[in-house]
């Protein structure tokens, strides 16, 4: 018996299925002290230290989905951190400040695929830490990036992004606690070639985080009681508090809330055969724009290993 063989086409699923990639990364990576052999008097002992980390990469792919073709190149050049020690002696700070470290960061990115699109997006930073008064750790960071991205086959811009991230925390012992607040900003913002907003959006953030760590070898007695139990060897405990507040005027009746959150993690070591683990959080969402959106959630968890 015989039967009738059909032409394979185009539009079959075999063909439609078939698929095709290739991808090329070359990356370059420079790390350079080019000043440590400076003999320096004290105020210029900064120079010494600074240190130049750059990368480059170069990226290349092919795609092919049946007769469609797309190539797509990108490149990010520079990605650069410079990093300075000592500035205080540059400011003559010495006796507030000490142990200071700044970095500076630069990253471009530069993006086509063939015949489309172009992108082009740079981020600017500094982040700078130091010891203040030997006791309080400050850690301060401040970046800003833009972008724009270009449809090739029209020459117009298709978006265009600003973005501001900034923070700041400090860190300090109180008693057997270790104590950092930090407050933050962000800041993104989105728009078309015709200049519609995409993206409108700004958090504002403040949370406290303390770290507990001690160890009880007399004896660990509970907060207002006169209950000791002699075989605690330590406990720690991990809590926080946040607040984070966004604003925005696209999405009005979404993204215009305050947000409390409070959560704590912990483990009790009992003995060396018995270990408690506990945790908790709370959360609290309030719609500035609709309150019948606003909801609160808790959750609690406990744990108790036993190994011999």
């Amino acid at each position: 018996m015989y039967g009738l063989l059909a032409p394979l086409s185009f539009d079959s699923p075999l063909v439609s299925r078939r698929q095709m990639a290739a991808r090329n990364t070359l990356r370059f990576a420079l790390n350079w002290t080019p000043l440590d052999w400076l003999s320096a008097p004290y105020r210029l002992d900064p120079f010494k230290t600074i240190n130049i980390n750059n990368t480059v990469t170069n990226i290349n792919e092919h795609t092919e989905t049946t007769l469609t073709e797309r190539d797509v190149t990108s490149l990010t050049w520079p990605d650069m951190i410079l990093t300075v020690r000592d500035t205080e002696k540059w400011l003559f700070l010495e006796r507030w400040i000490g142990g200071s470290q700044a970095n500076f960061r630069w990253t471009r990115k530069k993006s086509e695929t063939f015949g489309e699109e172009f992108s082009n997006n740079n981020t600017r930073g500094l982040d700078y830490r130091f010891a203040f008064f030997t006791r309080y750790d400050v850690f301060l960071s401040l970046s800003k990036s833009a972008g724009e991205t270009r449809d090739l086959r029209t020459g117009l811009l298709k978006t265009g992004t600003d973005g501001l991230n900034h923070s700041l925390q400090v860190g300090t012992k109180w008693g057997s606690w270790r104590v950092t607040p930090s407050v933050g900003l962000r800041s993104d913002i989105s728009k078309d070639g015709t200049g519609r907003f995409l993206q409108d959006l700004q958090s504002q953030t403040a949370s406290v985080l303390g770290r507990f760590d001690k160890s009880y070898p007399g004896g660990f007695r509970f907060p207002f009681t006169k209950k000791v139990f002699s075989n605690v060897n330590r406990l720690t405990l991990d809590a926080k508090m946040g607040f984070e507040r966004k604003i925005s005027s696209l999405n009005f009746e979404r993204d215009n809330t305050d947000t409390y959150t409070a959560d704590a993690t912990g483990e009790w070591e009992i003995s060396r055969n018995f270990r408690f683990s506990f945790g908790g959080k709370l959360g609290l969402v309030n719609n500035r724009a609709r309150a019948e959106d606003g909801y609160m959630s808790a959750e609690l968890n406990t744990q108790l290993v036993i190994q011999f």
